[in-house]
């Protein structure tokens, strides 16, 4: 992965192209998310938005909201699938975990019930669950809500 990037996302255009990539496949697919909900999340001034490049071409989206109750949330990780088993989602959760680590002690992020591949990666990568959101995105779905964390929010100090 040495020729990842991991950017902000550059414009409508490029939110565009990443939002017709991600209605194609995995749990936006299976949910049936419309298009411009997605287009909306990428497009968000109050969200952080990336996308990871292996030379021109996106690869993934990653999608932080950060402040808020749950300040360090993971709203959206997604790696593009000709680019999946390359270790990709990994670098792109350290990036993430980079930028939340350095704000808080909790890195929160939510997968969907059926998707237990999703889970297991999130897992191996240290995150546990702590509860299910029934019926959050889609009437009859449950979203598993999942955390990582360095310790309680009130012992978090910010690095000077």
């Amino acid at each position: 992965m040495n020729d990842l990037v991991i950017r902000p996302l550059r414009d409508e255009n490029e939110a565009r192209a990443c939002t017709a990539r991600l209605v194609e496949f995995g749990p936006w697919q299976v949910i049936g998310i419309p298009a411009e909900k997605i287009f909306r999340d990428l497009t968000n001034p109050e969200r952080e938005v990336f996308v990871a490049a292996l030379g021109p071409n996106p690869a993934g989206v990653l999608i932080l909201h950060l402040g808020g109750s749950f300040d360090g949330y993971i709203q959206l990780l997604a790696v593009f699938p000709e680019f999946q088993g390359r270790g990709l989602g990994e670098s792109v959760m350290r990036f993430a975990e980079g930028k939340i680590f350095q704000r808080s002690k909790n890195v929160f992020l939510s997968v969907s019930s059926f998707n237990h591949r999703a889970q297991k990666f999130y897992e191996r990568l240290g995150y546990r669950k702590t509860g299910e959101l029934e019926n959050f995105l889609v009437a009859g779905m449950t979203e598993i809500l999942m955390r990582k964390t360095r310790g309680p929010l009130l012992e978090f100090s910010a690095p000077k």
